[in-house]
């Protein structure tokens, strides 16, 4: 990983993670936030339609971009709204090493995958 592992003034190592100071005064970690999980996704615009695989620290802001046809241009051209797949790996690099695994894979394997555990191909987040 790149970066530089210090120490905060807590006394905490991390990759550059840094607190926020709440109303009350206590430090929030921003992986303590709601929406704030490592998440591998995959998202289309029909059944059996383009497919786009994804990671994100924050699937609720990054699922959002999608749907406003944001963040990514090939999503947007293809109209990829629709997420029919997801996971959260422990650790944001397992989330990166996931996605490029999934990358590679065959379109069927990725279907597959998909009809695993979403047969209908529904729409598997919330809202937006």
């Amino acid at each position: 990983m790149d970066g530089v592992r210090s120490r905060n003034k807590f006394g905490m190592t991390g990759w550059g993670v840094r607190g926020k100071r709440t109303d009350a005064g206590k430090v929030r970690w921003p992986f303590h936030s709601v929406g704030m999980l490592p998440t591998v996704y995959i998202v289309t615009n029909k059944t059996r339609g383009t497919l786009y695989i994804g990671v994100t620290s924050n699937p609720a802001r990054r699922i959002s971009q999608h749907r406003r046809g944001e963040g990514s241009a090939f999503a947007s051209k293809y109209k990829l709204r629709r997420v029919v797949y997801y996971e959260h790996p422990p650790t944001m690099e397992a989330a990166i090493r996931r996605e490029k695994q999934l990358k590679n894979w065959h379109r069927d394997w990725k279907i597959a995958l998909i009809e695993q555990g979403n047969p209908e191909w529904l729409d598997l987040w919330p809202g937006d």
